[in-house]
């Protein structure tokens, strides 16, 4: 989430250009804020994204996956013209494997959206559903918890 004064916000492509030119969708603000349905439990992990466009650019979030063990990441969100794609290639040249549940992610429009999870996503991540990601997890053997 970009800081208020946009301090670390480049302005290099006309996403991140018009982004701090409308002064939109900042810090602090109302609109920025996690959505009162899905607020972190006190055991959750939430890693900060104050520039970039995806969520491994500048963040703790490899370190922190990696110290849980995780092999596999599910990426949802907004948007599937932009930052899905870019998060899923991210996650993958990590070493990542990806799963998108395309029932919980969202296009600028509606052509872009299903281009981008008929054509583009697969080639970087499993395009499932959020009913299938939740049955396979069901189905899984108990994690355990990372050696310390």
């Amino acid at each position: 989430m970009p800081r208020g004064d946009y301090v670390g916000t480049g302005t290099n492509c006309l996403l991140l250009g018009s982004l701090v030119k409308k002064g939109a969708i900042v810090a602090g603000r109302p609109e920025a804020e996690i959505h009162p349905a899905l607020t972190p439990r006190p055991e959750d992990v939430v890693v900060s994204r104050v520039h970039g466009l995806s969520p491994f650019h500048g963040t703790e979030l490899e370190p922190v996956l990696r110290s849980r063990g995780v092999t596999t990441v599910v990426i949802a969100g907004v948007s599937t013209n932009v930052g899905v794609p870019g998060a899923c290639l991210e996650a993958v040249n990590r070493g990542f494997s990806v799963v998108v549940p395309e029932d919980c992610t969202a296009g600028a429009w509606p052509e872009a959206h299903e281009f981008q999870v008929t054509n583009t996503l697969p080639l970087l991540a499993t395009v499932t559903t959020s009913a299938e990601i939740r049955t396979a997890l069901a189905e899984r053997p108990a994690a355990r918890a990372p050696l310390r």
